[in-house]
C-alpha cells in the first residue's frame, strides 16, 4: 500500500511542477507581449501628435518659432 502512495504522490508532485511551470512561462511570456504592445502603442501615438500638430502649425501658417513656443506653453498650463 504504500508503494500506491508513493507513486500518487510523485504523479500529484509532477502534476503541480508542470502546472507551476507552465504558469511562470506564460506569465512571462504574457509580460513581454504586454510589453511590446504598450511599446507600439505609444509609438503610434507619438507619431499621430507629431501629425496633427504639424497640420495644425501648416494650416494656421505659423513660422515663428516664438509663436509656437507661446502655444505650447498655454497647453502646458
Amino acid at each position: 500500500m504504500k508503494k500506491i502512495k508513493s507513486i500518487n504522490s510523485k504523479i500529484l508532485c509532477s502534476m503541480i511542477f508542470t502546472t507551476t511551470l507552465c504558469m511562470i512561462f506564460f506569465m512571462v511570456f504574457s509580460y513581454f507581449q504586454i510589453q511590446k504592445t504598450v511599446t507600439k502603442q505609444m509609438r503610434n501615438d507619438g507619431i499621430t501628435l507629431i501629425k496633427t500638430l504639424r497640420q495644425e502649425i501648416v494650416k494656421y501658417n505659423i513660422k515663428d518659432l516664438n509663436e509656437i513656443q507661446g502655444i505650447f506653453k498655454k497647453i502646458d498650463d
